[in-house]
């Protein structure tokens, strides 16, 4: 598959804080690549990067043939590159209803924005035309992320950055929104960027998987090689934390490293 997005030696400060540290990555035309870490590992930063809501301190961002800048991005490279927060109460407009929440981005870049696309854009995330009249508030946590997700997908992106898009739903919810997302990468053929700390989903949302330490890329590959081979302590560390509900599958996990075997790999 042809290189969608590129990530090279890309680094970012925050003062003397080091949130990223020479990350380089790819991601594929329809490849889903999970960017896993616990809290303070930078992978948020990391997706905020992409999309174009910070400036790198270092290295460099590509999409397709071409370099993207912080705030001369082109209209045509704002559309491609769309992001799912982890929040959507937080940014839905809680004073406009759901679909003129969705129409915010048509309207941005003076694309069709009749009732009959927004039908069109829920009926995507499986939401019936009468959700379009409704508030935010009057939605339910699984409701209000598909309407996120009719958001993203209303300028026709290429790639959307996916923020911890199910850690706020319960069980049976949020593998509903994966399946959704799945469908969704297969029917329109767009990638992703799904960004996680729950390692448990990640067999589920992505062909590949990278680690991050500290601001750094520890482990990169196939996610079935990750996540049954892990190479990395931290890797392990995060594989052992996995919640299992048997016996059987608990002795299938590595062992936990201690934290000094992690320190000095990292090191």
């Amino acid at each position: 598959m042809a290189e969608l997005l590129a990530v090279r030696d890309l680094g970012k400060r925050y003062g003397r804080v080091v949130a990223l540290d020479g990350i380089s990555l790819g991601i594929a035309e329809g490849e889903s690549l999970a960017v896993v870490g616990q809290s303070g590992s930078g992978k948020t930063t990391l997706g905020r990067l992409v999309v174009g809501l910070e400036r790198p301190t270092a290295g460099s961002i590509r999409y397709r043939d071409g370099e993207l800048a912080h705030r001369s991005r082109t209209r045509a490279e704002r559309k491609a590159i769309q992001l799912v927060p982890q929040d959507p109460l937080s940014t839905l407009n809680p004073s406009r209803t759901a679909g003129a929440n969705v129409a915010l981005p048509l309207v941005v870049h003076g694309l069709p924005r009749g009732r009959a696309r927004l039908v069109e854009l829920f009926d995507k995330v499986d939401l019936a035309e009468r959700f379009v009249d409704r508030f935010p508030s009057e939605l339910s946590g699984g409701q209000r992320q598909r309407v996120a997700i009719a958001r993203a997908l209303a300028t026709g992106p290429r790639l959307i950055v996916l923020d911890e898009p199910t850690s706020a739903l319960d069980v049976l919810v949020q593998a509903r929104v994966v399946r959704l997302l799945e469908r969704l990468r297969q029917d329109l053929g767009i990638a992703y960027l799904f960004i996680t700390h729950d390692l448990a989903l990640v067999n589920s949302v992505a062909n590949r998987v990278a680690v991050l330490y500290r601001g750094r890329l520890v482990e990169l590959g196939p996610t079935d090689s990750v996540l049954r081979k892990p190479q990395h302590p931290y890797t392990r560390r995060l594989l052992s934390n996995v919640a299992v509900v048997d016996e059987a599958e608990e002795r299938l996990k590595p062992a936990r490293p201690d934290d000094e075997a992690v320190d000095q790999e990292f090191a």
